[in-house]
């Protein structure tokens, strides 16, 4: 949800062209559902509107039917990092530099950065390269990250999982009260 003050589609940010094959979870009060599926962003908003939800996420991967998250697609490389002392702002830098990272050592060209709304950052790669890495691969550059750059701020398990849910852009994190909400955004431009 986001504050009373102004309206969801103000602040949702779904810049993904695929919404229709992504699953879907909310939490309500203390009851999870997930495996819903949404044709277009309007219709989750109207949805998000009218049930309220405590918190939204949305899947990293793609499925051809999410509802029963078959048929998968592909997946972006999604890094959560989360402050181990408290200090968000050890965080930030950690997801500064693995975004650095990302650009340099990999060079992916298509990344978000997003303010978690609680202890952290999430950064989404979104590159075709990415979609079919499996978890083992995942985790391989996760230990990239620590060995080689001692970035001990990344969630493993959370960054190797490819049916792992994300908070959605622009939804309020339920523990905080604050808003998820996107920092950066860098997309390779075709032709």
């Amino acid at each position: 949800m986001t504050d009373s003050s102004s309206s969801l589609s103000d602040y949702l940010l779904l810049d993904f062209s695929d919404i229709d094959k992504r699953e879907f979870g909310f939490l309500y009060s203390g009851d999870f559902k997930r495996k819903m599926q949404f044709l277009n962003k309007e219709t989750l908003i109207k949805f998000i509107n009218m049930i309220k939800p405590k918190d939204c996420f949305v899947s990293n991967a793609r499925y051809e039917t999410p509802c029963s998250i078959s048929g998968f697609i592909g997946c972006d490389f999604f890094l959560d990092i989360d402050t181990e002392d408290g200090i968000i702002e050890n965080a930030y830098s950690d997801a500064l530099l693995t975004l650095k990272i990302l650009e340099k050592d990999f060079g992916f060209k298509n990344i978000v950065m997003n303010k978690s709304g609680f202890k952290g950052y999430h950064l989404i790669v979104s590159d075709e390269c990415v979609q079919d890495l499996t978890p083992n691969e995942r985790d391989e550059m996760v230990q990239y990250f620590q060995m080689k750059y001692k970035i001990k701020s990344i969630d493993a398990p959370c960054t190797c999982d490819i049916h792992r849910l994300r908070r959605i852009e622009g939804t309020v994190n339920s523990k905080s009260g604050l808003l998820c909400k996107r920092l950066i955004t860098k997309r390779e431009i075709n032709g």
